[in-house]
């Protein structure tokens, strides 16, 4: 592999990469210049901050380690037993903004002034023209004074990076390239964002044969498409091949919604969590790697365990209780659950009780289960209904009615007397503090024998 140096005002050199790795091709790239490993045998790292797309740039601490021995030269302002050296990388367009000064061809550091901040600018415009990417290295050394040990490790190194030295400009080959390179783009000029407006494509039918026509071709980023009308979205679509690079999961499931709404068949490939959306919505959905294999299995848990709550909480707060209301209007018998109870069952005992079958762990042949249909199976379907209702609701329910009007005899207070008698019986009439008291007995009986069930029913 060999590395292409442009000389620019500042002696900074772009390195051009193909690699799987962005990590891999910069050490690569430093490979040739010095031994990596001998390079970093002599510095501990102290802290590192990782890359994310928040901050845009890369921050690791380290100092020289008190048996390593410098040469001379690099061991100029600094004192190996108290300095340290910050290490940046990331975005030019953040990091340029944090840099005061440039580390010249010879080694030597200058102040970063409007005209060599220019001619870094327009390298970085440079590079994406030739379909690259490009990240910014940056070092500071840090004094023994500048650091104040009451703040965290974290505090202290993001506070420091302020007033960096530009060290590089890498190049990397970007999605564009790597298109190319895989024979998925093979006209000869790809527009960008900026052409969208300034070209007029000729109307082609997309579904015909395009082997027989010139193609044309559009590179875009996720930054470009949060600039985008529905104009613009229109354009873009007309074109045959379209490179998308740098998207989030929310734009990449836009990336299909929008060709599926102009009727367009869209197959999606993915390899990880966040293309787990798109894959979903797309009408072909490819997935590789492990992590998708654990998105889907955890998917269908979460459907299963939902399930499993409704089917547990409509029994005993749905439909045991709408039969007490249509017993007592329509037969004149006394409500057999009070209102207090039926609310306790529906708002803490159920709702406690249903949020250990979110804990439910996956069955062993969740995965080899047909895929349902997001068009046909609903998550409360006809079978869930049915069995929570006939199979374990009406069952329950008359059960605990029959405990319930059963006590109510025993205790000297006959059904004949409450049967169609809407409140207007022998002893509701003539003694209604004692059938309030037997009334709240059974109460209690019909209560119990719901929450047994239910616990039945949890358990099974």
């Amino acid at each position: 592999m060999r590395f292409s140096r442009a000389p620019t005002p500042l002696q900074t050199r772009v390195s051009t990469l193909l690699r799987s790795s962005e990590d891999s091709s910069r050490t690569a790239n430093a490979e040739e210049i010095r031994s990596v490993q001998e390079t970093n045998k002599p510095w501990d790292n102290e802290y590192t901050l990782n890359f994310n797309s928040k901050n845009k740039f890369m921050l690791r601490l380290i100092s020289l380690c008190p048996e390593a021995q410098q040469d001379t030269k690099e061991a100029v302002n600094f004192s190996a037993d108290s300095d340290k050296i910050l290490l940046a990388k990331g975005g030019p367009d953040v990091l340029l903004k944090r840099a005061s000064s440039v580390l010249g061809a010879s080694g030597e550091v200058v102040a970063l002034t409007d005209n060599l901040k220019d001619s870094i600018v327009a390298m970085q415009s440079l590079c994406p023209s030739r379909g690259q990417r490009v990240l910014l290295l940056a070092r500071k050394i840090i004094r023994a004074g500048d650091l104040d040990n009451k703040f965290a490790i974290q505090e202290l190194v993001m506070n420091a990076n302020m007033d960096l030295t530009v060290v590089r400009l890498v190049g990397i080959l970007a999605a564009e390239a790597i298109a190319r390179q895989c024979g998925i783009v093979t006209s000869e000029k790809v527009l960008r964002y900026d052409d969208l407006h300034s070209i007029e494509l000729p109307v082609y039918d997309t579904h015909a044969d395009t082997d027989a026509r010139p193609q044309n071709a559009l590179s875009l980023s996720g930054p470009d498409m949060m600039k985008f009308s529905e104009a613009d979205w229109e354009q873009v679509c007309r074109f045959d091949k379209i490179v998308f690079s740098h998207t989030t999961t929310e734009q990449k499931l836009g990336i299909v919604n929008e060709f599926q709404a102009r009727d367009e068949c869209v197959g999606m490939t993915g390899d990880g969590v966040n293309d787990a959306p798109s894959l979903k919505q797309a009408d072909i959905g490819i997935a590789m790697g492990s992590s998708i294999v654990d998105a889907l299995l955890y998917a269908r848990l979460v459907f299963i365990n939902l399930e499993k709550s409704i089917g547990y909480l409509l029994p005993a707060g749905s439909i045991a209780e709408l039969c007490l209301v249509l017993i007592s209007f329509f037969f004149g018998l006394p409500q057999i659950l009070s209102n207090l109870q039926m609310i306790f069952v529906c708002v803490l005992r159920d709702a406690i009780s249903s949020l250990s079958l979110v804990h439910e762990q996956p069955e062993a042949d969740l995965l080899k289960r047909k895929p349902r249909s997001v068009k046909k199976d609903r998550l409360a379907d006809w079978k869930l209904l049915l069995h929570a209702y006939l199979f374990v609701g009406i069952p329950l329910t008359i059960i605990s009615c029959a405990m319930g009007f059963w006590w109510m005899p025993r205790a000297g207070i006959k059904f004949s007397d409450m049967w169609l008698t809407y409140g207007a019986g022998r002893v509701q009439t003539t003694n209604p503090e004692y059938l309030n008291e037997i009334l709240n007995q059974a109460n209690a009986v019909y209560f119990f024998n719901l929450v047994i069930q239910q616990w039945f029913n949890l358990l099974g």
